[in-house]
């Protein structure tokens, strides 16, 4: 039986859980931040969650376009989140269509090292190449990018000076930013990290998304 693609867009939770598509399971906590993230509905669990983690009252049900995630170790942030966000953005974004002839959108994943930065990119590669419906569009797969058949680029980079100049970045993903500096990058490395894809969006730039990931270890960060 040929795999079934969705004719609709399906929401982020929707891209994630079904078996054609990533086939991935969510916590109740993946699944709020996804869904508060694309200003899906929240259900009363997932509204008690949402005060609880942002200390907001109420909840607006409108997409964010830059969200930062301070997350436990264990906590699926590359796997159930990072992985996801890029990927979705890059086969559902729509990204596409706002390019100039010729022009190619990448959607960047950040790590702070050479070795975080395979991590993520192996979760990114491997949910595309193996499921059902998503593995057509793989155009190219190289050690640190996949090109899809709609012409947009994901690309995992170390956080270093230059790796985010000259691109157009409709969406973007920082992974364990709080450890840029630390592993030797200086602050205007890190500064750049964050203004590049604000500044290089050009006439995509109402379709970006930008997520931030930094880490805190606790004893109960798997709970």
């Amino acid at each position: 039986m040929k795999p079934r693609i969705p004719r609709d867009v399906p929401t982020i939770v929707e891209f994630c859980k079904d078996p054609q598509l990533l086939g991935l399971t969510l916590s109740p906590a993946q699944e709020t931040l996804l869904r508060a993230t694309y200003g899906l509905s929240l259900d009363a669990d997932q509204l008690e969650l949402w005060r609880l983690c942002t200390g907001r009252a109420t909840y607006s049900g409108h997409p964010f376009g830059e969200v930062t995630v301070v997350a436990g170790a264990r906590s699926g942030k590359d796997s159930r989140i990072a992985g996801p966000v890029v990927c979705y953005e890059g086969v559902f974004g729509g990204h596409e269509r706002r390019l100039a002839k010729g022009e190619r959108g990448v959607i960047p994943l950040v790590a702070q090292d050479a070795r975080a930065t395979k991590v993520a990119f192996a979760y990114v590669r491997d949910y595309l190449m193996t499921s059902p419906a998503l593995a057509s569009m793989v155009a190219e797969a190289l050690a640190n990018e996949v090109t899809l058949t709609n012409g947009v680029r994901i690309v995992c980079f170390p956080c270093t000076q230059g790796s985010l100049r000259s691109w157009s970045i409709p969406a973007a993903v920082m992974d364990e930013v709080a450890f840029f500096h630390f592993e030797g990058a200086t602050n205007r490395v890190l500064t750049k990290c964050f203004r590049e894809p604000r500044k290089l969006v050009g006439v995509i730039e109402d379709m970006r998304k930008t997520l931030c990931f930094r880490s805190f270890f606790s004893p109960t960060a798997r709970r």
